[in-house]
Order: C-alpha cells, then sequence, then structure tokens
C-alpha cells in the first residue's frame, strides 16, 4: 500500500491509528477526499460504503462510475450508547430492549433494511 496515495477525513481516529505507518492524505471533508482522487491526487480512498453511496446519491461524487469497492471492509467499529448523568433511568430500560432486540435478531433486520433502503435508492 505504500506505492500508492492513500486519503480520508482529517479526525477519523480509527483510520489514523490503523494506517500510522502510511503516509495519508487528509482531507477535510468527504467531498474535498473524493474530489483528491477524481483529480489524480489520491488513488485509494479510506471512507465508509454509507458515506460513499449517500454522496452518489446527492450527486456530490463526480465519476463515481470510475471507482471500486475493493475486497471487504478493513475496520469495524463498535458503536456503544451513552446516557446523559441527567437520565440514569434509561440505563436500564435501553440495556434491556437493546438486549431483546438482539436476541430477537431485529438489530440485524433493521440494519440490514436501512443498507438495502440506502443502495436500492
Amino acid at each position: 500500500m505504500k506505492l500508492y496515495h492513500i486519503g480520508s477525513v482529517r479526525g477519523n481516529k480509527l483510520v489514523e491509528n490503523a494506517a500510522a505507518d502510511l503516509n495519508i492524505e487528509w482531507a477535510n471533508d468527504n467531498e474535498s477526499l473524493f474530489s483528491l482522487m477524481n483529480n489524480g491526487r489520491i488513488d485509494i480512498v479510506l471512507s465508509t460504503d454509507l458515506v460513499f453511496h449517500e454522496m452518489k446519491q446527492s450527486n456530490s461524487l463526480d465519476h463515481s462510475e470510475d471507482m471500486r469497492l475493493a475486497g471487504d471492509y478493513l475496520l469495524e467499529a463498535e458503536l456503544y450508547p451513552y446516557i446523559h448523568k441527567d437520565y440514569p433511568e434509561l440505563i436500564e430500560k435501553l440495556t434491556k430492549v437493546l438486549k431483546e432486540m438482539e436476541a430477537e435478531g431485529k438489530i440485524e433486520e433493521l440494519l440490514k433494511n436501512e443498507k438495502e433502503k440506502m443502495f436500492n435508492k
């Protein structure tokens, strides 16, 4: 990968840590990042499929037909809900609901449905 010019959005700590030994061209936002690729300044963009498809759907992405997803994802991030201290009663309720949803497969189903909706617009 060191032979290629790689870009990502500044402030993404997951990418910063994972690609610490690579020479990354940092962009301030996603539009600037993909413009770097369109203008030939970078060869590889490190981003999410969600960002790519949202930009494509909003027509913010020029020459998207020239870009290809390469392989599988590089990183997987875990997201956690954080509750403000003013609402401690929500912790137990939210934990219970999330565990039930996970056990019933509803979280996976929601994610799958949202991804399908996003990619089939």
